[in-house]
């Protein structure tokens, strides 16, 4: 039963609620006389979207994002973001069914993702958005999906219990199966047809000092050392499966640190994540060595374990500068709306940003000199960027969405991870690096721990066959004797 008592979510919502009346009006008739849109006051209709939001954030801390929202009243479509707020506060109200809360957060997430990207000239016509599923295919609704992610993943509900046995041993095997896939006999050509070594072979055979070492020196300076002992051609190829591996070990290690006994899962599906799949046909093995340091990182500074947790972060710096700023930037950031929401901050985390947030500070002012960051907005880059990432599968689709699913469950560090760089896509037009760094097999193995229980393991086998039928398709392959 719902209890009215002092609680201020009630005001929000009385709040918003006369805002949507004194936004629209109300008609009245006496005798034949229809008086049409009284007290239509949009000035007072925006102030009340202020107050309940204010309300709202003073009701429940974790709703603070709607005072900036109440102010987009001014302006743009006051009565949008009115019914956006009466149903946040509706949702806020002790004694709400925990399943029609989250319906009522689904709507408010898909209403806030509509206002964003009209903000950014975005207009979607929802009735063309079946039509341009069918022919543009499942990409097109994945900015939609992680965009509604960050308002449903944004209340915190804790680490789900279920269960589910894996071996560490079996996401291993899938993985390299993933990335061996194409050195074996089906490759019709025997190579790959993609350019990704092409930048490593030339520096292994004529090594400089230019811009690409200084993006990742540590990396160059490991292939070079083995590149004495290893052909430079096979030793950029192999790379790819040595790499994965330490990946998914990264994988593994963070998702136990964020639940214990989640590592396997974790890794399973880090072994089958677009993020493996766009490494074998982009030119990002630097990019997943410093995502693994990065990785390794969390898991150790979510344990508290600080020091360990600064010394693999400055690994992950010098391994790819690029990759190491966007993940840096996010705990900074993150750290401090910490300190705004709570007043205070946790000693590790303290410890941990004081030491690295210098080198940070470096970072960013050698992109901006030295290195030219892609600034700007397209909607046919971004479309094209997330297309090529998902390969235009229903699959991908399903990850990102089964990710999005269990951001609830995610510790709040992940979720500013996820939360930041997908606001970033629309900044910087490098949204499959952007997306990629993202530790989305946290939150897809959460959201498999919430799913019931019959439903996992059919799941992870869709998952498994997807990696490896997307690793068939990075290479042309023989069926029957006929290269396909």
């Amino acid at each position: 039963m719902i209890e009215v008592r002092r609680d201020m979510a009630w005001l929000s919502a009385g709040f918003s609620f006369l805002a949507i009346i004194f936004y629209q009006g109300f008609d009245v008739t006496l005798g034949r006389t229809v008086f049409a849109n009284l007290y239509e006051i949009p000035l007072i209709a925006i102030s009340f979207n202020v107050l309940a939001s204010v309300f709202l954030a003073l009701s429940k801390g974790y709703y603070i994002y709607a005072i900036p929202l109440s102010f987009l009243s001014y302006i743009f479509w006051p009565e949008v973001i009115s019914v956006v707020l009466f149903l946040l506060a509706i949702t806020a109200l002790r004694g709400i069914p925990s399943f029609a809360r989250d319906v009522l957060l689904g709507i408010d997430a898909f209403a806030v993702t509509y206002v964003i990207l009209a903000i950014v000239g975005i207009r979607i016509n929802l009735l063309m958005l079946p039509v341009a599923v069918i022919q543009v295919g499942a990409p097109i609704l994945i900015p939609l999906i992680l965009l509604i992610g960050i308002i449903y993943g944004y209340r915190s509900k804790g680490i789900p219990t279920g269960e589910i046995n894996l071996s560490l041993a079996f996401a291993i095997f899938v993985t390299l199966m993933v990335t061996t896939l194409p050195f074996t006999g089906i490759n019709s050509l025997g190579r790959f047809l993609f350019p990704n070594q092409a930048p490593y072979v030339d520096w292994l055979l004529s090594p400089s000092l230019g811009k690409f070492f200084i993006s990742r020196p540590l990396y160059l300076a490991l292939l070079y050392i083995l590149g004495k002992l290893v052909n430079a051609t096979i030793l950029s190829q192999w790379q790819i499966p040595v790499l994965s591996l330490i990946f998914v070990l990264s994988a593994h290690k963070l998702g136990n640190s964020v639940r214990q006994g989640m590592g396997p899962l974790a890794a399973l599906l880090a072994g089958v994540s677009p993020t493996i799949i766009a490494l074998l046909y982009s030119n990002l093995e630097a990019n997943i060595l410093s995502l693994s340091f990065m990785f390794l990182s969390l898991s150790y500074l979510l344990r508290s374990e600080t020091g360990k947790a600064i010394l693999l972060s400055y690994l992950s710096m010098l391994s790819h500068i690029f990759t190491w700023t966007q993940l840096e930037g996010t705990l900074v950031i993150f750290t401090f709306v910490y300190f705004l929401i709570k007043r205070q901050i946790p000693c590790n985390l303290k410890r941990y940003v004081l030491l690295t947030g210098p080198a940070l500070l470096f970072s960013l002012i050698l992109l901006f000199t030295v290195f030219s960051i892609p600034i700007g907005f397209s909607l046919t880059s971004y479309l094209n960027q997330i297309t090529l990432l998902s390969w235009g599968t229903v699959n991908a689709l399903l990850f990102f969405t089964l990710s999005v699913y269990g951001l609830d469950s995610s510790p709040r560090m992940i979720y500013a991870i996820f939360t930041i760089s997908v606001l970033e896509t629309f900044v910087l037009n490098a949204v499959q690096n952007l997306i990629i760094d993202i530790p989305f097999f946290i939150p897809a193995s959460l959201g498999v721990l919430k799913l019931d229980s019959g439903l996992r393991v059919p799941l992870l086998l869709l998952l498994v066959v997807w990696g490896l039928i997307m690793s068939l398709n990075s290479f042309p392959y023989l069926y029957g004797g006929v290269t396909i």
